[in-house]
């Protein structure tokens, strides 16, 4: 249940994030009903902090807003030790002792589930069709996406990538590391020889290739939930959420959504999107965490690396 409750505050930070970088350009909210819901969304809480700074613009009321509500969610959770970032499967974040260390493990799971919006827009993008990339929802997808989005299509991955591995820098000194499956949490110098310059580089560029490839999970996530969410829909007649949740199927799918795999009233091009997501994902941090055993960059019997298991 707290995980739910971390996803959807996640999905509320995200709004207000969006929101933040609108500048004079939020009446495109009106021309698109998706939008507009998050404009209604976020509204109140916007107009609440104006009233509270009147001189505030939106932008600024909404990261006022968003910096306390993440302060809120930490000091809430502090005792729960509910915030937990996982990166390639393989690592994890736990939050440090004291409600400060609360307050920065939220801070810094919003980060990564930002990033990994991000990099999920990136991946739309590059397998949606022609159609696919002028829909509503890829509008939409755009705009909550922001700032990434409005990044050139040849550079979106290169920063993405660079984004990733400054988080695979920063959640160590953020956060307690810890190898999947550990008890406790452990120093990162037991994790990885970094004596040398060359290996901490590898050491943070492995974590950082590993945190981009979270987002093929986060697809896969977002997928399963979407069905899940359709036939909540489906049972409960609710035709405005069955449209929204079938856009936003296709909007992941992409070109997997042509492939004519449907049997009857089944579809099962969410199936070989799942499939080929987990089999790439599985690739990457098999490569990468072999890679970076190979070159000794992963100190010995710190990781008896378990089978990939995500």
């Amino acid at each position: 249940m707290t995980a739910f409750a971390i996803a959807i505050t996640d999905i509320l930070f995200v709004l207000l994030f969006a929101r933040a970088f609108l500048g004079r350009d939020e009446s495109s909210y009106l021309f698109n009903p998706y939008l507009l819901w998050a404009d209604k969304a976020t509204s109140p809480i916007i107009r609440f902090v104006k009233d509270l700074i009147p001189r505030a613009s939106s932008g600024v009321a909404s990261m006022a807003a968003l910096l306390f509500l993440i302060a809120f969610r930490g000091a809430v959770l502090s005792s729960s030790g509910a915030i937990v970032v996982t990166v390639g499967s393989v690592f994890n974040f736990t939050p440090r002792p004291g409600w400060d260390g609360a307050i920065i493990a939220s801070a810094m799971e919003f980060v990564v589930f930002l990033t990994r919006l991000w990099g999920l827009h990136a991946l739309t993008l590059a397998i949606a069709t022609f159609e696919g990339r002028r829909s509503r929802m890829a509008q939409a997808f755009a705009h909550l996406a922001r700032p990434a989005s409005a990044l050139p299509g040849w550079a979106m991955w290169p920063a993405l990538f660079a984004v990733n591995v400054l988080l695979a820098v920063a959640l160590p000194f953020a956060m307690a590391p810890s190898v999947q499956g550990a008890q406790a949490s452990t120093p990162l110098s037991s994790i990885f020889n970094l004596g040398t310059t060359a290996n901490a580089a590898m050491a943070y560029i492995g974590m950082g290739l590993l945190s981009l490839a979270d987002m093929l999970l986060f697809a896969r996530d977002a997928l399963i939930l979407a069905i899940f969410a359709s036939l909540f829909a489906a049972i409960f007649g609710n035709r405005t959420l069955a449209s929204f949740l079938l856009e936003f199927e296709n909007a992941l799918l992409g070109r997997f959504a042509r492939r004519n795999l449907a049997a009857g009233v089944f579809d099962f091009s969410p199936i070989l999107f799942f499939l080929a997501a987990s089999l790439a994902y599985g690739m990457i941090v098999a490569v990468v965490t072999m890679a970076m055993k190979h070159l000794g960059v992963i100190a010995a019997g710190a990781l008896a690396l378990q089978p990939y298991q995500g």
